[in-house]
């Protein structure tokens, strides 16, 4: 019984979430109308948003924005993912001299509110600052493409009015 209206849900959330990003649509659509009729009301400026290729540049262009801050969450989450493991790896496999893991010494810190410096075990934190480092530079290559080719192919392919 529970899945089935665990199933509802999902499909009333889908629907109900359609129709915000079509009335989205509709309002920026109306915004531009208002624009333009402002915009042309003293001078005479050929801009009209109905042309489909003029408003399909004008939805690329407004998209791309979400789209980049999409990508950019998505780095951000494989880059803690990776973070995380290496954390998780170093707290089993970091010994000092006496073999004392990492997370024993947390441990033995969080129970008795200190340590000796013969049990302190040192994090390998150069291994951190490596990973984050690697994943920012990799992971905003596509965006930065995105970028730079998103104009240029839409120019190229569409014309200029697209741009």
């Amino acid at each position: 019984k529970t899945d089935s209206l665990d199933a509802l849900g999902n499909t009333t959330a889908a629907m109900g979430k359609g129709f915000a990003v079509g009335s989205a649509v509709l309002t920026a659509l109306s915004l531009l109308a208002a624009f333009k009729h402002e915009a042309t009301k003293e001078k005479v400026l050929h801009f009209e948003i109905w042309d489909p290729i003029l408003l399909a540049g004008t939805l690329l262009g407004a998209m791309l924005p979400f789209f980049f801050a999409a990508l950019t969450m998505m780095s951000v989450g494989k880059a803690a993912a990776e973070m995380i493991d290496e954390v998780r790896r170093q707290f089993r496999e970091v010994k000092n001299a006496k073999g004392i893991t990492l997370l024993k010494a947390i441990q033995t810190v969080t129970a008795t509110g200190t340590i000796s410096e013969e049990d302190d075990v040192e994090p390998d934190s150069d291994r951190c600052v490596q990973i984050s480092t690697r994943s920012s530079v990799k992971e905003m290559i596509a965006p930065g493409i995105y970028a730079v080719f998103t104009p240029l192919i839409a120019g190229f392919m569409v014309g200029p009015r697209m741009l």
